[in-house]
């Protein structure tokens, strides 16, 4: 089982149209909303894939619906799992 990061995101002052194409990115790179919880995704990783490879990942991606989207700002909370371990940060690009 590899790592698994979930987000909780907030674009403010972002338009409609720029949080549809900044969600629509995030899909096209295999991340998923959770349901019940609008604001917040998941991705699954690769038993291969590094902790710090893990979060360039989420970050890269990221920084593409960013651009993509034309958002100004993205503001995020991350935990990332792997197995019994959890990490926490917050940031903002």
């Amino acid at each position: 089982m590899g790592y698994k990061i979930f987000i909780k995101l907030s674009l403010p002052n972002a338009t409609e149209n720029e949080r549809e194409i900044f969600c629509e990115s995030l899909v096209n790179e295999n991340w998923s909303r959770i349901t019940a919880l609008p604001t917040e995704w998941k991705a699954s990783f690769e038993e291969d894939v590094t902790r710090e490879r893990a979060i360039k990942i989420m970050h890269n991606d990221l920084l593409r619906a960013k651009n993509e989207s034309k958002v100004k700002k993205v503001e995020y909370a991350m935990q990332i799992t792997h197995q019994c371990a959890l990490y926490t940060t917050h940031c903002a690009i």
